[in-house]
């Protein structure tokens, strides 16, 4: 897909710039898995009676998601944006 495409309703001449990887980066997908883990865990610990240590697994997990997010950008695996 080009990075400019002519807008469906944007009038004459108009343009809609995108970035060329819409923020996508190993970074990303990392953190996004790493973030949907800790609430799926934090919802099952929250079904299962409450399991409260369960819940506390995934409430930890999202901290790391975050870190692991950070430190994956920081090592060059970020879309180069921020």
């Amino acid at each position: 897909m080009p990075a400019a495409r002519r807008a469906r309703s944007g009038g004459v001449g108009h343009t809609v710039t995108m970035a060329a990887n819409h923020g996508s980066s190993p970074a990303a997908w990392a953190a996004v898995v790493l973030a949907l883990a800790a609430f799926t865990v934090g919802g099952i610990g929250l079904m299962l009676g409450p399991s409260w240590p369960t819940f506390w697994v995934g409430v930890g997990l999202l901290p790391l998601a975050l870190l692991v997010g950070k430190v994956m950008a920081a090592a060059g695996l970020g879309s180069g944006s921020s």
